[in-house]
């Protein structure tokens, strides 16, 4: 990336996309009041590493966007991406070394977010190469990974980092178009997201998010 203002204002728009997911989940399961009767359940702490070339602005307003969601955001100092995750033919990382190599230093109740502007790919069964992704994350897990490098528009990269800690909760793809927990299918549906639908709200409001 030429510049590391790019990600100044426009990502703290995060914040006000979460604080409207109550009214714009129409199909919500029951008033809020419920989740109140029950016995807390504590939310993860996010451990956000900085990997390879990731701008200090982004890694800043991502954290302060996860602030909006998580009690407990912290920073990791960066790190270069593990030598074994280069996947030469495609000049890519793959994302599911990487979420491998942050999953085993998580302690109890952590969840390790990489976040990098160099390209990621994963696998799949019956396709001879890697493909480029935006992110990765296990369900349920205990780390993911998000790029910038296939975001058309940077400021919607929160959105995939979203996402991304949305499986490691334990959701799945949403078949709602609207939904953040919507499939990329390998393109960038990112401007067409805006809130989780009703059902994914309710399980994760059940997994201690502040949403």
């Amino acid at each position: 990336m030429s510049s590391n203002r790019k990600y100044l204002p426009r990502l703290t728009f995060l914040g006000l996309i979460l604080a409207s997911l109550a009214c714009e989940c129409p199909n919500a399961e029951g008033p809020q009041g419920k989740t109140s009767e029950k016995t807390p359940v504590r939310s993860p702490a996010i451990r956000i590493l900085p990997l390879g070339p990731a701008p200090k602005t982004l890694v800043d307003h991502t954290a302060g966007a996860l602030r909006n969601v998580f009690p407990d955001v912290g920073i990791l100092p960066a790190e270069a991406m593990p030598a074994r995750a280069w996947y030469a033919p495609r000049q890519r990382w793959r994302a599911d070394t990487l979420i491998g190599w942050m999953a085993r230093r998580a302690t109890a109740n952590e969840v390790w977010l990489g976040i990098t502007t160099d390209d990621i790919s994963a696998a799949k069964e019956g396709v001879a190469q890697d493909f480029g992704i935006m992110g990765l994350g296990l369900k349920p897990g205990r780390a993911c990974v998000a790029s910038t490098r296939r975001v058309k528009d940077k400021s919607q990269f929160p959105k995939v980092v979203i996402h991304e800690l949305g499986h490691t909760a334990g959701l799945p793809h949403c078949p709602e178009p609207r939904c953040l927990m919507r499939a990329a299918d390998r393109r960038d549906h990112t401007r067409d997201i805006d809130a989780f639908c009703g059902k994914c709200r309710a399980f994760l409001l059940g997994k201690g998010w502040r949403i």
